[in-house]
């Protein structure tokens, strides 16, 4: 029980200090301003995976540090995310799932919001979800991005992570990670929502009796082969 209570409290600790992130990247305070840019973003299309770097035990190769941007198509639209790789980066460490709202320019958020301290600070990555030229679409229309973006982010070869992830949401890119959250609840440390539309009800009728065994969608996460006659 004491146990139980421990993980309990730490999860409370974890989202308090997320909405006190969440409320400065959104005006209260002037913390944030005025520091340096986020590095210009470098395409990870058609990049080899980077090799092991020995002069940094248990860190990301030094290559990967920095910015990047991966694009998919998505009806024959481009559509981009970011990454952000702080230099004490772990091989695998935990990330945060960030969609930005709609308007911004992402490096600029990231610094003005307190983002990219944070990650520095703390050496963990961030995964970035953009909205098209025109703005975030609906749930619908987005479905196929979000799903392309998280899949190359829980599967990519560039940097690791583990399989459980922090999510935070603003504006009308917010649903879109409630959805991913309500369909992936055992992928989800923490999530936090600002100034969200929404989901209706109705959306989360569908999970009312669904159980969520903890069995990936991939058996090979799971499943150990021993080869024939092993003892």
């Amino acid at each position: 029980m004491k146990e139980r209570r421990k993980w309990g409290m730490g999860v409370v600790m974890v989202c308090a200090f997320i909405v006190s992130l969440l409320a400065w990247g959104c005006g209260i305070g002037s913390q944030g301003a005025g520091i340096s840019e986020l590095p210009t973003a470098t395409s990870l299309d058609d990049r080899d995976p980077p090799d092991y770097d020995y002069t940094r035990a248990n860190r990301l190769p030094l290559e990967m540090v920095g910015c990047w941007e991966k694009s998919f198509d998505v009806g024959g639209k481009k559509r981009t995310a970011k990454i952000y790789i702080p230099y004490e980066t772990p091989i695998r460490s935990y990330y945060t799932v960030i969609a930005v709202p709609d308007g911004v320019d992402t490096g600029e958020f990231l610094v003005k919001s307190g983002w990219k301290d944070l990650a520095d600070e703390r050496g963990e990555g961030l995964f970035i979800l953009e909205p098209a030229e025109g703005g975030w679409g609906s749930l619908e229309e987005e479905l196929e991005y979000v799903n392309a973006a998280m899949g190359f982010y829980m599967s990519n070869r560039y940097f690791s992570i583990y399989g459980e992830h922090y999510l935070v949401g603003y504006g009308n890119g917010a649903p879109l990670l409630e959805a991913w959250a309500a369909n992936n609840p055992l992928r989800v440390i923490a999530q936090v929502y600002v100034d969200s539309p929404g989901l209706p009800s109705s959306y989360f009728a569908q999970f009312y009796s669904k159980e969520f065994s903890g069995v990936t969608p991939n058996p090979s996460y799971l499943d150990v082969e021993f080869p024939s006659g092993f003892r």
